[in-house]
């Protein structure tokens, strides 16, 4: 789309040939901001992931004022944007810089049995609406992200946001652990 991005990818690929292959699937070429961090001189041995790198020089080359930081395996609402260009939630941003939201995540179960890249079948199952989400849920398809790590979500207010109206924010009074790992907007 023509919202700003700012991507790094791990790969010995260019930047330039990463970001033609984004634009070509619709990515803003104005917009759109591409780093690579090489795997073979990063490590050669291929046994580390640099996320916390990445993830730096991803905010590096942010030239708004607020920002959306999602992982590559993050597969936002078909409202995300929306609901956070919303009026009153872009009076909140503007009104203080500092203002941090959380945005929930959600895990699917793959729908195939062998550990692989399983995109193509699971795709057609991703909820597009929260009422879909919660269906899959139900039908224990789905679940909050790695509802395992409690330290790591269990800050998250999810049945607050499973009510909660599009475009309102709720407050979070207390992070339950020093391992909180929100995703953020």
């Amino acid at each position: 789309g023509d919202n700003p991005m700012s991507v790094v990818v791990f790969s010995d690929r260019t930047a330039v040939d990463i970001k033609s292959e984004l634009v070509s699937q619709g990515c803003s070429d104005e917009h759109l901001t591409v780093q690579t961090v090489s795997g073979s001189k990063y490590d050669p041995t291929g046994t580390e992931y640099p996320v916390n790198l990445l993830r730096n020089m991803a905010l590096s080359a942010v030239k708004t004022s607020h920002v959306v930081y999602a992982d590559v395996d993050f597969w936002p609402s078909s409202d995300l944007h929306s609901t956070l260009s919303n009026q009153s939630v872009k009076e909140k941003f503007a009104a203080d810089p500092k203002l941090a939201t959380i945005i929930p995540v959600f895990q699917m179960y793959r729908r195939c049995k062998e550990y692989k890249d399983c995109r193509g079948p699971n795709i057609p199952f991703m909820p597009k609406k929260k009422n879909a989400l919660f269906t899959l849920i139900k039908k224990k398809q789905a679940s909050t992200f790695d509802p395992t790590n409690v330290g790591g979500h269990g800050s998250t207010k999810y049945m607050t946001w499973r009510d909660q109206e599009m475009g309102t924010l709720v407050d979070l009074p207390c992070i339950k652990s020093n391992r909180y790992e929100p995703y953020l907007a």
